[in-house]
């Protein structure tokens, strides 16, 4: 994945992994870059890498157990990303990954979206129960 100058389209850096890299969130400095990646497989790789924007550097890296491509939200003073998949909702440490607290859906829920306050206190989850799922229609 690229990273690049919006002024004039330069190349900053290049953020590489051993999967492809579909999905980035820059932390509201720009100091940190939290991309997710997807490969298929048995089991799929859907790692979490924290990179360092300004020189490609990995900082971390959290491959979750369920097999499930992730996205991923800062909080806005950056601490915390939150992590988040139709699954699993996941708060980690923005600079170290580690993990401050983990929610599981149930079979019979599914989480729509997620977000973030402004202070970074609380996070909304839009929880339905499986039955709406877009794209499905329950007769």
């Amino acid at each position: 994945m690229q990273i690049r100058a919006v002024a004039d389209g330069s190349l900053v850096s290049t953020l590489t992994a051993d999967v492809p890299l579909q999905h980035v969130s820059f932390s509201p400095d720009g100091k940190l870059a939290a991309a997710a990646g997807f490969e298929l497989g048995d089991p799929p790789k859907c790692p979490v890498i924290m990179f360092d924007p300004a020189t490609g550097t990995q900082k971390w890296k959290l491959v979750p157990d369920l097999g499930l491509q992730l996205s991923c939200l800062f909080s806005p003073d950056g601490t915390r990303v939150l992590l988040f998949h139709s699954a699993i909702v996941q708060v980690c440490d923005a600079h170290t990954g580690t993990q401050h607290w983990r929610l599981d859906m149930t079979a019979q829920q599914l989480l729509y979206r997620a977000g973030l306050s402004f202070d970074g206190a609380t996070v909304a989850l839009a929880i339905g129960n499986g039955a709406h799922a877009a794209g499905r229609r329950r007769n």
